[in-house]
């Protein structure tokens, strides 16, 4: 095994589990941590998804930095390699726009939440009693879903690369 290899294989591995930090981490607060704050309804509440939140902050920092370095080590490998097919490049770009859209979403939320640090966190679901249509789809639409989906869209895309790749080496 190479030097290149072994960096390849590290960047590689970075990439996947600043990924993995990110969305799996999103999941859990969306899938577990919010629904049950959202049963409680006590101060401590309100202090412990601050405290979450801020310690999650820190560790999706982390990670958007480690998947924009990892990510261009990676590309540019790829793009060297000489297996990037015109379909490869297509979804390559759309994979790299969602994933600056999703840490665009990030950074905005992130500063609306700092402007708002002494109000109670924002609802992504409608609010109690309200069972309108509208008012489900803007839940469903809120920056911290739309930041989850799009993480998973870019964890298919990968998937989709991957797959291009591997048809385009001798023998695929």
């Amino acid at each position: 095994m190479m030097v290149q290899d072994v960096f390849a294989m590290a960047m590689r591995w970075a990439h996947a589990l600043a990924a993995l930090l990110w969305i799996g981490g999103t999941l859990f607060y969306a899938l577990v941590l919010r629904p049950a704050q959202q049963r409680t309804q006590e101060p401590q509440s309100r202090q412990l998804n601050q405290a979450i939140g801020q310690e999650f902050r820190s560790w999706v920092n982390l990670s958007i930095g480690v998947l924009v370095i990892s990510g261009a080590a990676l590309t540019l490998a790829r793009l060297a390699s000489g297996v990037a097919t015109p379909a490869y490049l297509f979804f390559l770009g759309v994979k790299v726009l969602l994933a600056l859209i999703t840490f665009f979403l990030f950074f905005l939320v992130r500063s609306q939440q700092r402007r708002r640090a002494s109000v109670s966190p924002p609802a992504t679901g409608p609010a109690k009693g309200e069972t309108s249509p509208w008012a489900r789809a803007r839940g469903l639409l809120s920056a911290p879903n739309l930041i989850l989906a799009l993480g998973i869209v870019v964890f298919l895309l990968v998937d989709v690369l991957r797959y291009l790749v591997e048809r385009s080496l001798p023998g695929g």
